[in-house]
């Protein structure tokens, strides 16, 4: 057979060198196309979460210097802490009296620590101190929402930030707990604290007891988040927890011991007590009150829902001992400490952000899609209230279908990771 020509080799050779050439001019197009469209993206990402927030801080100041904000802040908490300084009692009479109404105005209704914890405060003019209240709630809304995404596996970006700048303002219980003064955002900076624990170490880390004992004494029923994390690791947890009880409960108790002893009857007077508010989303008062005709389903309304709270806490039981199932577990601790009560005020919802947001960043896009409408629809329209109430069971119960079953190393799902995650996108090549 006839060897080929040089002239046919350089020829071959000239041919191959063009298509690659080619190929590359193509390759280097469709990696610019790209990136132009995910520039645009973020982008428009970035805008539309600007344009929300200014929206969410312009009724959040309107509210505060029209004076019709921060109630629960100056009304209630500072109101305590200025009892404290003056001796007198912490709690009202009423409430120690016996069955009391959930919304009264200036009833202090957590443990004395807070109260105390607050009584620096008093130093400063309550304006400002009403405002300061106010912008650390925000701040502490945000960083628990980024706590909770990069512990779920997001890389921090500033997509990642415009996205978890969105999903705090579309949630209306977020605005409803800075505008009240609420201790939202305190137990939600807690909630994502210990899923970053429970991600750093399968067990719980060493801060997991104290966290949930401090949540314990801020608002009692967060407290319920420590069954799982004790369970978990008893000889790590229960010992520094007990510590922490002890650093902050003795103190105060020396300070004023009966404020301790009248504590022990308000919880029970406060459950005996109507709840038969408008902005209640327990299932049992919201349908009855706007849409009279499930009057009759209240009684079925509660049972499911305790029964539901049930469930979810022999789940958290149950992936406390499992290899990688304590965020799941601490999250389903944290739905029961909302659905046990008599009343799911709507701000109270807030607590539910850090659960939120690490689902999302570890669901698919089907489940995304479920989480975006559920948050959508959390508004509070007054013929809605009853949907309101059910898109925020939906949140509770979601994580289950999203992390279950749990694994000690969960990555982002692969298929939709750039949206949660990414500033730029990834060389095909590399």
């Amino acid at each position: 057979m006839p060897k080929p020509l040089a002239s046919e080799n350089r020829a071959d050779e000239d041919r191959a060198k063009a298509k690659t050439k080619g190929q590359g001019r193509t390759s280097i197009a469709a990696m610019d196309r790209r990136e132009l469209i995910f520039g645009a993206q973020n982008l428009l990402i970035a805008t539309v979460a600007l344009f929300l927030l200014a929206l969410w801080v312009g009724n959040i100041v309107l509210r505060y210097a029209g004076e019709t904000a921060g109630n629960d802040f100056w009304d209630a908490y500072l109101r305590a802490a200025r009892h404290l300084i003056d001796g007198q009692p912490l709690y009202m009479p009423a409430l120690l009296a016996g069955p009391f109404p959930g919304q009264i105005p200036q009833a202090y209704l957590y443990p004395p620590t807070f109260a105390w914890l607050l009584t620096p405060l008093l130093l400063i003019p309550q304006s400002i101190s009403t405002g300061l209240w106010a912008l650390a709630q925000g701040i502490l809304l945000g960083s628990s929402v980024w706590i909770a995404a990069t512990a779920a596996g997001a890389r921090k970006s500033w997509r990642l930030f415009f996205l978890l700048m969105m999903a705090v303002t579309v949630f209306s219980p977020n605005m409803d707990t800075v505008i009240s003064g609420n201790v939202g955002a305190i137990i939600a900076l807690g909630t994502a604290l210990l899923l970053r624990s429970a991600v750093r170490d399968p067990r719980g880390d060493r801060s997991a007891g104290p966290l949930g004992v401090a949540l314990g004494l801020l608002k009692l029923t967060p407290g319920v988040m420590l069954l799982p994390i004790f369970l978990a690791n008893p000889r790590r947890h229960i010992p520094r927890a007990i510590l922490a009880a002890l650093l902050l409960i003795v103190p105060f108790f020396l300070l004023n011991p009966g404020t301790w002893f009248d504590f022990l009857r308000a919880p029970l007077n406060l459950a005996a007590g109507s709840n038969w508010y408008g902005n209640n989303l327990a299932p049992n008062v919201v349908f009855p009150y706007y849409w009279p005709g499930t009057a009759d389903l209240a009684l079925e309304l509660r049972l499911a829902t305790l029964a539901l709270a049930a469930g979810l806490l022999i789940i958290s039981l149950y992936l406390a001992r499992r290899s990688g199932g304590l965020p799941l577990a601490i999250l389903a601790a944290s739905a029961v400490s909302l659905l046990v009560p008599g009343a799911i005020w709507t701000h109270y919802l807030t607590a539910l952000m850090p659960g939120v947001v690490f689902t999302l960043v570890r669901a698919n896009n089907r489940w995304r899609s479920v989480i975006i409408i559920c948050l959508l629809l959390s508004w509070p329209i007054p013929v809605m209230m009853p949907i309101f109430s059910l898109a925020a069971i939906a949140l509770m119960v979601v994580p289950l279908f999203v992390l279950w079953p749990p694994k000690t190393e969960v990555g982002i799902d692969q298929s939709s990771q750039h949206i949660m995650a990414q500033d730029h996108q990834p060389d095909p090549a590399a």
